[in-house]
């Protein structure tokens, strides 16, 4: 949970799972935002990504990541929608492949309600390699 001025604001699963991916495995926001939900095999703690220049490659999944996931398929992804694993929740665009404009809007929001000036997609992926 996080706070604000006003109180506590809750953090959509999905806006979990994302940060957890960039943060915990090092996706970088287009690969985040490629994946489909048949690329996750949570039961082999695995995850399937297209990377640069359309190579494919395994990761394995941190624990934590794997909570993260599975919280949001399990409680907050409309089913049925696209094969996308990150989807619009709200709006005529629900359940769409989540955009880049989308990402974005999602880290400025936050960005907003928490005061954390400094966080965005590109550092976030880029702390895994520190």
């Amino acid at each position: 949970m996080k706070w604000r001025a006003s109180g506590p604001v809750s953090v959509p699963a999905r806006d979990l799972a994302i940060v957890g991916l960039m943060l915990l495995q090092g996706l970088r926001s287009a690969e985040v935002l490629a994946l489909n939900r048949d690329d996750i095999l949570l039961s082999e703690s695995q995850l399937r990504v297209r990377g640069k220049g359309n190579k494919l490659r395994f990761s394995p999944l941190a624990p934590e990541t794997i909570q993260l996931l599975d919280h949001y398929l399990r409680l907050e992804r409309p089913d049925p929608c696209s094969p996308a694993l990150f989807v619009s929740l709200k709006g005529p665009a629900r359940g769409t492949r989540m955009t880049p404009a989308g990402l974005r809007s999602l880290f400025r929001y936050h960005r907003q309600t928490t005061g954390i000036q400094l966080a965005n997609p590109h550092r976030f992926s880029t702390y895994v390699c520190l």
